[in-house]
């Protein structure tokens, strides 16, 4: 798998995010790739798409939960 195919499966778990949301997250993670000597690392790193989907989608609601505290 490369960064474009990569990208292209996580956009597919995160496709009901608002839309300001599902930008950061392809911006933080196209930053990721941009910072890493290349694809495979980076790939390491973060899991499989599905995983750092699950894992965004987390983070997303806890903060949602505090903030509404």
């Amino acid at each position: 798998m490369n960064r474009k195919e990569y990208l292209q499966n996580l956009e597919k778990y995160l496709k009901n995010l608002s839309k300001e949301d599902f930008q950061d997250t392809l911006d933080y993670f196209n930053e990721y790739f941009d910072e890493k000597d290349n694809d495979e690392e980076a790939i390491i790193e973060l899991g499989t798409p599905d995983e750092a989907a699950k894992e965004i989608i987390a983070n997303l609601y806890d903060k949602e939960r505090i903030e509404d505290k």
